[in-house]
């Protein structure tokens, strides 16, 4: 059959298969002559796709309908912002700690309850340092007993007080005094660190009370940077 080209520009006695592959390419093609209407259904599929060919700026929002198979896996260090198995501790006194008047003195959470990440140090330092970016809800308290005088429990960031809680002041030595506090801090992920003080000033040593009830220190990953 003769190949006819019509004055209206369309080609007839063409059959499937009578051009050879590569005769028609992109560059052949004038611009935006092939829509998705003359497209027929299930004709393009990945394999007649060149790697690369289709990316985000090419994509429109789909449909769910339009999703099928399998999801890849998903890397946790691909997420942001999602707290999936984030940081989270709990540490406290056991037995009891003397803390000097008028000073600044680190409390030894010498045992854990829990430790997710293995970010803190109950043994040397006595402190969180967490290996994620992002912020965290840190709370602290103690107890200590025949306290006189002001008193209060301070979280220290990288070696600086970051903060106190709350502050007491009892004016005699036979009352028992707890302070306690609670906030959210921002951690670098690459060496930040915190680290849970006390401070009293009744003119003597005072002693903690141990125990998971009354002196301890806890932080959990609340959302990333």
């Amino acid at each position: 059959m003769a190949i006819t080209i019509n004055g209206s520009g369309t080609v007839t006695g063409l059959a499937v298969g009578g051009l050879p592959d590569g005769t028609v390419d992109a560059g052949t093609l004038a611009t935006d002559s092939v829509t998705a209407a003359k497209i027929a259904a299930d004709s393009v599929d990945s394999a007649e796709l060149i790697d690369g060919a289709v990316d985000d700026s090419h994509i429109a929002a789909l449909a769910s309908s339009k999703l099928t198979g399998a999801l890849p896996a998903i890397s946790g260090a691909s997420l942001t912002n999602v707290a999936i198995n984030g940081s989270a501790f709990a540490a406290y006194n056991s037995s009891g700690q003397s803390i000097s008047t008028g000073g600044f003195t680190k409390i030894i959470m010498n045992t854990e309850e829990f430790d997710l990440n293995n970010e803190y140090d109950n043994s040397t330092n006595y402190r969180f340092t967490p290996t994620v970016a992002g912020y965290y809800q840190i709370n602290g308290q103690f107890r200590i007993g025949s306290v006189g005088g002001e008193f209060f429990i301070s979280l220290s960031k990288n070696g600086s007080q970051l903060t106190r809680g709350t502050n007491q002041l009892y004016g005699s030595t036979s009352s028992i005094g707890a302070s306690i506090l609670s906030q959210i801090v921002y951690l670098n992920g690459s060496g930040d660190y915190l680290e849970m003080f006390a401070y009293q000033a009744s003119g003597g040593n005072l002693t903690l009370t141990g125990g998971r009830s009354y002196t301890l220190f806890q932080g959990y990953f609340v959302r990333g940077a």
